[in-house]
């Protein structure tokens, strides 16, 4: 139900709203996340000054695809337990142009993402303030029931094509060369975008906290996905499955990206390699120190065989790691 009174005044190039919006009972599906948006609620209110949120609402329920879907649509919602987000607050305007923000929200069980390959619920607050395009994003967050499932195809890497930087476009020109004429390119610089200049100019410090059931599951080829390695692959592939604990703080500052924290690995967590399955010591870490490939690993994985232990130490940067097999020595070694 959509309910929109009040009056525009002024001219046409100059209009002064004021005017009161209200939705209710709306639902909208998404496909990418496999999310139903249910319950939708918007309260808000605008005229010439400011755009006041009083609420914006909704619950998530994830799409009934199968059977098995349907039973456990039915288990997330038992108890009355609610799932879903809750916003308000106001954004300052000059003219029509938005300026200053005041936006907080709550995230209850909230289903982030419910597809064949991602299933994570979130808890937290988020709170936005500034002046656009500088933001300051600040935030809690709890992750649970997550599950991550990427097969070879979803993890292997394939070159990128050569790109020029986002604000820079070469244009051919049309005219001919003449004689002894050097070919030449007109280089124009885009103006940046809002989007752009957000990521440039906002801070962002957001703590995610990996709380109950958080398992990740991956599986590599033992070769490159192309030629002979895919023949090679036959044979079989790298699993790991990980229970994860541990928190991070997502942080955006002068438009360069970092990760502080870690990610601990939980007990239940193994590794597959082949047929040879390795217990994944409970110890084991990712230590994130600002720029994800200079993350420190610590992950040891122990295969028990009558010949005795065998053990992967994986140490060293993320974008080198190094890989150290040790065994057992015997008397006969």
């Amino acid at each position: 139900e959509l309910t929109l009174q009040g009056e525009i005044r002024g001219s046409l190039l100059s209009p002064v709203p004021d005017l009161e919006l209200v939705v209710e009972g709306g639902r909208v599906c998404y496909q990418r996340t496999g999310i139903c948006y249910e319950e939708l609620i918007v309260a808000a209110e605008v005229d010439t000054e400011q755009l006041t949120l009083w609420d914006l609402s909704f619950e998530t329920v994830p799409q009934i695809v199968n059977p098995i879907d349907l039973v456990r649509g039915r288990g997330l919602q038992a108890g009355g337990q609610r799932s879903g987000l809750t916003a308000g607050g106001r954004v300052a305007l000059d003219g029509l142009s938005p300026r200053d923000v005041e936006i907080d929200v709550q995230l209850e069980r909230m289903w982030a993402s419910y597809t064949e390959e991602m299933q994570a619920q979130v808890d937290g607050t988020l709170k936005v303030r500034g002046s656009l395009p500088a933001l300051d994003l600040q935030g809690e967050l709890d992750l649970q029931n997550v599950s991550v499932r990427l097969g070879q195809e979803d993890v292997d890497r394939n070159l990128e094509p050569l790109a020029l930087p986002p604000n820079l476009v070469v244009h051919r020109t049309n005219s001919r060369r003449g004689p002894g004429e050097r070919p030449s390119v007109v280089v124009v610089k885009e103006e940046a975008t809002l989007l752009d200049r957000l990521q440039a100019e906002s801070d962002v410090a957001v703590l995610v906290r990996l709380t109950n059931n958080v398992r990740v599951e991956l599986s590599y080829g033992l070769a490159e996905q192309t030629g002979a390695g895919e023949v090679f692959n036959l044979l079989g592939n790298v699993k790991p499955s990980l229970m994860l604990g541990g928190e991070v703080t997502f942080g955006l500052k002068e438009g360069s990206p970092e990760v502080v924290g870690q990610i601990t690995i939980e007990r239940g967590s193994e590794l597959t390699v082949l047929t040879k399955k390795f217990a994944m010591k409970e110890e084991g870490s990712v230590t994130f120190v600002g720029k994800i490939p200079d993350s420190q690993l610590d992950i040891q994985a122990i295969h028990a065989s009558r010949y005795g232990d065998v053990a992967v130490v994986v140490t060293g940067r993320l974008a080198s790691p190094h890989i150290e097999f040790q065994s057992d020595e015997l008397e006969d070694q």
